[in-house]
């Protein structure tokens, strides 16, 4: 069975690198979806793919023996998942990164911050009752756009 991890979090807040650093033990197979390289297909139906894999590996007894989800759009395919499959756990755990390294967020990147956070809040429920082990420090009480390079939230 593939133990599922899932990355999520604010842009440039080391995701990527988080999810590439993940390694399994001798002999087991790590596979790594980026969600951000199913932006091209549009923001609906790139949440939508993600999901259908998530599902495809969760279904699949020959997948990796850890699949790793990254990306800001993480929260959204959790979102998918849990209204496509109201009994079933989409991961084992969800790590949530909110530190912003290098330059300050942009108009754009604070807004997906915002959207992250909001459909994060609207599923942590279902996150808990499904039993994901998440790790999500406390919420910054600013706007995300007032966060400066490298300060912990």
């Amino acid at each position: 069975m593939t133990k599922v991890l899932a990355v999520a979090g604010w842009p440039h807040t080391g995701k990527t690198t988080l999810a590439n650093g993940v390694e399994a033990k001798p002999g087991q197979r790590v596979e790594v979806l980026h969600t951000d390289d199913l932006i091209p297909l549009g923001w609906s139906e790139s949440s939508l793919a993600a999901c259908e894999a998530l599902e495809k590996v969760i279904a699949d007894d020959n997948a990796a023996d850890v699949f790793v989800i990254e990306g800001v759009a993480v929260p959204r395919v959790l979102r998918k998942f849990i209204e496509r499959n109201p009994d079933a756990r989409p991961c084992a755990e969800l790590s949530v990164l909110r530190t912003v390294y290098g330059e300050p967020l942009t108009k754009g990147q604070r807004s997906m911050a915002k959207g992250h956070d909001t459909v994060l809040g609207k599923i942590m429920a279902d996150l808990v009752r499904l039993e994901v082990f998440v790790v999500d420090p406390p919420q910054h009480s600013e706007d995300p756009g007032k966060i400066k390079s490298g300060e912990v939230v």
